[in-house]
């Protein structure tokens, strides 16, 4: 028996993501921590997402995401967007972020993320309370600078990474509190 509340935070720290989902003209994005690669061969990887979250239903009608890094220089930004929900704000109009279109999905990915995947949906898995979307990498975008040598260059960026609640911690290891 799990005894525990938060056992997941066992877990963690887990690198922070932005998921970024469209419908028609409005993007919305979430934050997550939850996100794996699952195959090479095909290149695939799932996000778990609460079927309570916008993201969820604009994924569900859309078949499309994209997974975009983050670094300690978003900070605020992965913490707005883990905070107010898409159904009510327009999370791109309120940070004024800059997004870049894809040339194969409908879905843009954040300027300034080190790294991000355009995915579409695969299959989705019922799991608990979430449903895990896998999604096969269909398009990349990267910071050359920072894969040099085939891997992150840490030293170069700070990785955010999610302690649990409002505490995160960098690839430096400063534990920062918003």
């Amino acid at each position: 028996m799990v005894r525990y509340l938060n056992w997941n935070r066992l877990l963690h720290p887990q690198p922070v993501y932005l998921i970024i989902s469209k419908l028609g003209e409005k993007v919305n994005i979430m934050t997550a921590a939850w996100v794996s690669p699952v195959s090479f061969n095909p290149p695939l990887l799932i996000v778990s997402i609460s079927p309570k979250r916008y993201t969820y239903e604009i994924i569900r009608k859309t078949g499309e995401f994209v997974v975009s890094t983050v670094s300690k220089d978003l900070l605020n930004i992965a913490y707005y967007c883990g905070s107010v929900s898409g159904r009510t704000r327009d999370k791109v109009k309120d940070l004024g972020l800059n997004l870049i279109e894809f040339k194969n999905i409908g879905v843009p990915y954040l300027a300034n993320s080190y790294a991000s995947l355009g995915c579409k949906v695969e299959k989705e898995v019922e799991v608990g309370d979430h449903v895990l979307f896998v999604g096969r990498v269909v398009e990349m975008h990267y910071d050359q600078e920072l894969f040099k040598k085939g891997f992150l260059d840490v030293s170069k960026i700070d990785v955010l990474f999610h302690l649990g609640g409002r505490y995160y911690t960098t690839s430096s290891r400063n534990i920062i509190e918003v």
